[in-house]
């Protein structure tokens, strides 16, 4: 064998075994095990938003929208976290440019989904105070500054783990046709195998059908005084479990409402919202049926800081109605008879293991278990903790090809990092991109080359001569 022959086959192996190292990286083969983190990653647009990379080229003198992404990926919201940057070299600020807004669903930053909770949107705190968090040209601001109520200067603060987009509240209310008495309920229950029970739930869908158990024997669905509430969870901290409770009779119906249904007389104000009401909003009541204020109330529920929402429906029964049974239900705290009705209703850090209730005992009205149940909706959605803040800053203008680089950093565990790279293109004095420029001074060219070439043959030939 010769030795030509030798190293190519040793050339072959070499490029045989970088190319399977290269498609087993590209593969995943090689690569360690993802484990949630917080991150941190900066993308620009020169376009105005309509396209974004992480190496942008910026003409000279032109204005450049910056977004530096945060993204919570753990089960839990993170306290005491910022997010800083600062304008690369020869940048300006285009004031009042600066905004924060959580942007869920978004995995590839350069791609993002047109789902946006802003601080300047409805509901949310207003316009970023660029005095509070740019020092010079360095940003420090949190990343809830301006949304789910927060202060619109905050320079620390919450970052907020990902929310599943609603809860959806199936009100399932049951008439007794014998007399004409309501029984709500908002959760699965066990009496007669769970057919009153109610399909309330944590989803990124909203529920457009009411889910209820049909009901048995004189109880049906009352499609009235049932119905369904899709409330959304993007940007806003607290869930206002609001009930409204009416009183009709004699003899007496005692029938609590929690969400908007036909009509307004009976509506209670259920919502989301970043304040959190002192009282429910209820309606006035309507003719046989008025509203009793001290059976109403409210559960202001904190989202941002709370996984869970544990909805602890206690059901009351009078044994001594006359014209038969009437059920009472309560999820939230009453003023009635002290604590003896009230509702173990909560948001926290765990589910709730056990079903709390007041004992009841006034008037004839029991607590009875088999019309009572506990739901714990569990609203953590890990791929939907993305958000960014954006600004927009000014090249600076330059004769000569310029890069630059853009450090930004999330102060949380790990204190993630992300660079980004900035092409700034020379600014250009006279344009020689025109064809026909470009032609006419070809041609100038030419004509003066063979003029000297011509010359020289004829001095060439005068000597010879």
């Amino acid at each position: 064998m010769s030795l030509v022959t030798t190293r190519r086959r040793r050339r072959t192996t070499r490029r045989l075994a970088v190319g399977s190292l290269a498609a087993a990286v590209g593969l995943g083969l090689l690569a360690s095990p993802a484990s949630a983190a917080p991150s941190t990653t900066l993308v620009y647009s020169t376009d105005g938003g309509a396209t974004w990379t992480t190496s942008p080229v910026v003409g000279s003198g032109q204005q450049v929208l910056v977004r530096q992404y945060f993204n919570n990926d753990t089960a839990a919201p993170i306290s005491g976290t910022s997010l800083s940057t600062s304008l690369p070299t020869g940048f300006t600020l285009v004031a009042g440019s600066t905004r924060l807004c959580l942007n869920p669903g978004t995995t590839t930053v350069t791609s993002p989904t047109a789902e946006l909770a802003c601080n300047t949107d409805a509901g949310q705190s207003g316009p970023i105070n660029e005095a509070a968090v740019w020092t010079g040209g360095t940003l420090t601001i949190s990343p809830t500054a301006g949304v789910y109520g927060q202060p619109v200067g905050a320079t620390s603060g919450i970052l907020a783990a990902g929310k599943k987009r609603y809860v959806n509240l199936h009100e399932c209310t049951y008439r007794n046709s014998g007399n004409a008495e309501l029984f709500t309920t908002l959760v699965p229950v066990s009496n007669v195998g769970g057919v009153f029970s109610s399909g309330t739930n944590t989803s990124n869908t909203a529920d457009a059908a009411l889910n209820c158990g049909p009901g048995t024997g004189a109880y049906t669905v009352d499609a009235a005084t049932s119905g369904v509430a899709n409330l959304p969870t993007l940007g806003q901290r607290y869930l206002s479990l609001q009930q409204c409770s009416y009183n009709a009779g004699p003899p007496v119906d005692a029938y609590s409402n929690f969400i908007d249904v036909a009509g307004t007389a009976l509506d209670a104000g259920t919502t989301t919202t970043n304040t959190a009401p002192a009282g429910p909003t209820c309606g006035p009541g309507a003719v046989g049926r008025s509203f009793v204020a001290v059976n109403s109330g409210v559960a202001n529920l904190d989202l941002l800081n709370n996984r869970y929402v544990n909805l602890h429906d206690c059901d009351y029964n009078n044994t001594g109605r006359v014209g038969g049974i009437d059920n009472y239900t309560n999820l939230v705290d009453i003023a009635n008879s002290g604590t003896l009705f009230d509702a173990g209703t909560n948001a926290s850090t765990a589910p709730d293991a056990a079903l709390i209730c007041g004992p009841g005992g006034p008037n004839d009205y029991d607590f009875f278990a088999p019309n009572s149940g506990l739901l714990v909706l569990d609203t953590l959605d890990t791929a939907r903790g993305q958000g960014f803040v954006q600004f927009a800053m000014t090249a600076p203008t330059t004769a000569t090809p310029l890069t630059v680089q853009q450090t930004g950093s999330l102060t949380c565990a790990g204190n993630p990092t992300t660079t980004g790279t900035i092409s700034v293109a020379p600014i250009v004095g006279i344009p020689l991109a025109n064809p026909t420029t470009l032609g006419i001074a070809a041609a100038a060219l030419a004509m003066v080359g063979a003029a000297t070439i011509l010359s020289g043959r004829r001095r060439r030939r005068t000597r010879t001569a």
